[in-house]
Order: C-alpha cells, then sequence, then structure tokens
C-alpha cells in the first residue's frame, strides 16, 4: 500500500484455511494489520492478494459484471433489456470452467449468480459493490451533463442513459483491479459479457483458451468493421461507429493492466472535451490518428475476424473451440499411454 512498509508477515492456520496477516508500518509512525487472503471467496474490496507461491497458470480469469439499471432500450425502442434477460443470459456461467471473477451491484444478482457457480466454489470470486465507491459511477453527472448538449446525438442507450456509460466504463476498472490482485493466479484475464454466450443453447460445459496465433504484447478482442484512421474520435461518438466489439477481450495480465489504464486516461481525455459513450467508441477513438499524443494509448489491439457466430462474440466462440481442441489432444495423449 502506498506510503506503508510491511514489519512483518503472521501466519496461522485456521479452520476456515489459511489466513496470512502483514502488520504494516505507516509514516505517521501507526501499526495496522490487514487480512490478506483467505481460502473462501468472502474477501473485501479492499483486499490484497499475497504474491503467488506457484508458477503462474497458463488459464485464462474471466471477469464479467452486472448493475441493475432497470429496463431500458438497447438500439431501438422495440428492443428492450432488463433483469430478466440478463438473469437468463448469466446461467451459462453455471458450465463455464474458467476462474470467474464477477462483480454486481445487486444483491439478489449477486445471489444468483452464486448459486449458478456452486459447481466451481474454488474457482470462482463473487464481489458485491455499491457505485459510490466506483470511479466509473463518479463519472455519471459529467456524462449527463455531456448527454444534455443540445443537438448531442442521440443512440439508445450509449448516449442517452448516463448509467449505461458508467457500467461500460466500470469494465476496465474491474479489470484494473482482478489484473492487480490476480486472485487466482493466472498468466491471462478477460472480459466477458454476461450475455456474450446467450445463444448456447446446449446443456455440456466448457472453458476458455487462448485463440491461435495470440499475441502476447497486445489484447484481443472480435473485429466488428473495418479500421478507417481518417475518423476523429468526436465522429466516431457521432456516428456511433464500431471497430472492435465489447463483449470480450484477452491479455496477458500485464498487457491487460496497462490497456486498463490507457483506457481510463482517454476517457477523462473524452470527458475533458465534452465527448463520451461506450466502451466500443471510446477504444475506436483511442486509436485515431487524430487523438493527442498524451492520450494515445501503450498497447496496440490484436483484432480478431472469421470466428463462428455473430462478428460481436466471435472471439469468445473462437477461445471455446481451442479449450474444445485442448481437452481433445490430452484425452487422445492419456488413452494412447
Amino acid at each position: 500500500m502506498f506510503g506503508r512498509r510491511p514489519v512483518f508477515v503472521l501466519t496461522c492456520l485456521g479452520l476456515g484455511g489459511l489466513l496470512i496477516f502483514t502488520i504494516y508500518q505507516s509514516d505517521l509512525g501507526l501499526t495496522k494489520a490487514k487480512l490478506l487472503w483467505k481460502t473462501n471467496t468472502d474477501l473485501l474490496w479492499f483486499s490484497s492478494t499475497p504474491k503467488h507461491i506457484k508458477p503462474l497458470s497458463d488459464d485464462i480469469t474471466i471477469v464479467t459484471a452486472y448493475f441493475n439499471i432497470g429496463n431500458f432500450f438497447k438500439a431501438r425502442k422495440d428492443n428492450v433489456r432488463g433483469p430478466n434477460e440478463y438473469l437468463s443470459w448469466m446461467k451459462v456461467f453455471s458450465r463455464i470452467r474458467n476462474p470467474v471473477v464477477a462483480f454486481f451491484d445487486d444483491e439478489q444478482m449477486y445471489a444468483n449468480f452464486t448459486r449458478f457457480r456452486s459447481k466451481f466454489p474454488y474457482n470462482t470470486k463473487t464481489i458485491l459493490v455499491k457505485r459510490k465507491d466506483l470511479w466509473s459511477f463518479g463519472l455519471r453527472d459529467r456524462i449527463a451533463d455531456i448527454f444534455r448538449t443540445p443537438g448531442y446525438p442521440q443512440h439508445l442507450p450509449n448516449t442517452v442513459v448516463p448509467e449505461y456509460s458508467c457500467i461500460m466504463h466500470a469494465k476496465f476498472e474491474f479489470l484494473l483491479k482482478v489484473a492487480e490482485e490476480n486472485y487466482f493466479g493466472t498468466k491471462y484475464i478477460s472480459w466477458l459479457d454476461i450475455g456474450l454466450f446467450r445463444f448456447d443453447t446446449k446443456n455440456f460445459s466448457f472453458g476458455l483458451w487462448l485463440p491461435s496465433n495470440f499475441d502476447p504484447q497486445k489484447v484481443s478482442y472480435s473485429q466488428v468493421g473495418e479500421f478507417n484512421n481518417n475518423l476523429t474520435p468526436q465522429k466516431i461518438v457521432v456516428d456511433n461507429i464500431v471497430w472492435v466489439s465489447g463483449a470480450m477481450n484477452l491479455a496477458r495480465m500485464n498487457v491487460m493492466k496497462n490497456f486498463t489504464r490507457d483506457y481510463i486516461r482517454f476517457v477523462n481525455y473524452c470527458l475533458d472535451s465534452k465527448f463520451i459513450s461506450t466502451d466500443q467508441q471510446v477504444i475506436y477513438g483511442m486509436y485515431s490518428k487524430f487523438t493527442p499524443e498524451r492520450a494515445k494509448p501503450s498497447v496496440q489491439i490484436q483484432p480478431y475476424t472469421n470466428g463462428p457466430g455473430d462478428v460481436y462474440f466471435q472471439l469468445g466462440y473462437i477461445c471455446r473451440e481451442e479449450w474444445f481442441k485442448k481437452r481433445a489432444n490430452v484425452s487422445t495423449k492419456s488413452t494412447r499411454t
């Protein structure tokens, strides 16, 4: 933690598992004990995780979230989204074998998701948060002021519902938190929208694995449209243009940390410049040649195309296919031995 240094570490074994306490000496000369880690999933939001003794695994930690903003129009007024749709979609997480960290502001959804993940209790961390504690929702009033600007584009809900925009930015706040903590000791981390696998009606479990030609120095996304470097960030928002889908991304932990910091810096630039929308427009704008140097990203994007299903979701299905291939190869080797 900033301004403190560890004095000594106290380790003990209790009924709930291994408890590790670090005693910190603050700059004011006061000592304070802080719980760093324990075996169940009831970790505090601001807890820290000790350095992993074991080497990092090649697995992917999945990060997701749900905020209850009631019913809202998605793209058009005859397409209504609400809690019931998201509750139905999140059931697929009962079949995903990867480690999952999920954030909620709704206690009922938190409880439902925890129940859906009951098959994987040691591979799941659910966290209940308050909007007032989040960077993303701290932007709400500034976003609302921009949306009220006369003549500002009206794209449902991207530039109409401030809370929806906040939720899109919260993805990167949560990704940064999980990448810093690395609760499950994996090399890779991925954002996965609750509804990405909404069309999967099969009843078998699966996982996600690195796609072929994965570049460990970049962050991967599904490509939706062609990249046009002649568009200004403002034009991208005005015309609601999409280059890559915000439904899923994938990167090494350290790369994701840098990328999320790039994203947060660019959001602040957008707000100062009086334009904002969702993560899809923000990401496109980050890479525009018209973006000033101080706001340009340090991490490049690796777009994936030609995947199965909807172009917005193709990276997820590509990673799922890779997981099945990996499992088949392991089964074949086991049979031969």
